[in-house]
């Protein structure tokens, strides 16, 4: 729970899909047994159908939550924080007097070190409601789409300047702190294609996916349609307490 301010409300996710086979379709199988060809054949696509149900869940929930990253800079109700603002904007405002204007959003930003630089110094010099400094680990995440991977590896992990032939050590690798790239495919996949851009953020990062109902798996007999039913449902929804701890660098 929130340790200050109103609670925030979101509308959980309804999500629920399964399929149903007619009783004498059980029967039958029962009956001749799994040892036929295409008696063997139904039960093995039932038990993966089955299986991959209850993976649909969690690549649902991965969906939702690449969605909230790529829709960041919106301002549509699902996708806002209790301050009804955008979670990446150039115009986040505390609450103290006189108001600061912070910045967590550069839109069309290279991967390049220089700019992982400037999103990890954008992080470290965030401040809180009051005006202070916000205390975090010097650790951090770097999360990117598949097309992203072996930039952000040479950015990384080359000894030296990336990109250059400077005799100069790669300060991010030299610096004493903790970049871990983490890769999401399903980037590419909520975007419709190929993403570009690429999201930095800390331990004290406050984004969060509540579920209201894990998944949840059951069978029922429907006796009107004379059929067994397999379902699996969830309820849940992503959210941000505060925007503070991430920047967005999503392309223009």
């Amino acid at each position: 729970e929130p340790l200050f301010g109103e609670k925030q409300t979101v509308i959980p996710l309804n999500w629920a899909t399964g399929f149903r086979v007619a009783r004498e379709t059980i029967k039958d199988l029962a009956d001749a047994g799994p040892f036929d060809g295409t008696n063997a054949s139904r039960l093995g696509q039932y038990a993966d159908f089955t299986k991959r149900l209850k993976r649909q869940c969690w690549e649902r929930v991965d969906y939702e939550c690449a969605l909230k990253l790529i829709n960041g800079t919106s301002t549509a109700a699902r996708y806002v924080g209790r301050d009804a603002l955008a979670a990446f904007s150039t115009a986040q405002l505390n609450l103290d007097n006189p108001q600061l204007s912070q910045s967590n959003l550069t839109t069309g930003a290279a991967a390049t070190a220089a700019n992982l630089m400037t999103a990890i110094t954008s992080l470290d010099t965030q401040r809180d409601d009051r005006g202070s400094f916000v205390s975090t680990e010097p650790s951090y995440k770097v999360l990117h789409g598949p097309n992203q991977r072996w930039k952000f590896i040479e950015i990384l992990k080359t000894a030296g300047q990336v990109d250059t032939a400077n005799n100069t050590v790669n300060a991010l690798k030299n610096a004493g702190i903790s970049i871990k790239p983490v890769e999401s495919k399903t980037l590419d996949r909520a975007n419709g294609a190929a993403y570009t851009g690429w999201f930095v953020q800390n331990g004290a990062h406050q984004w969060w996916w509540k579920w209201r109902e894990k998944p949840t798996f059951e069978k029922n007999v429907d006796f009107d349609a004379n059929a067994l039913k397999y379902a699996v449902f969830f309820r849940g929804a992503h959210f941000h307490k505060d925007w503070r701890a991430m920047v967005g660098y999503p392309p223009t």
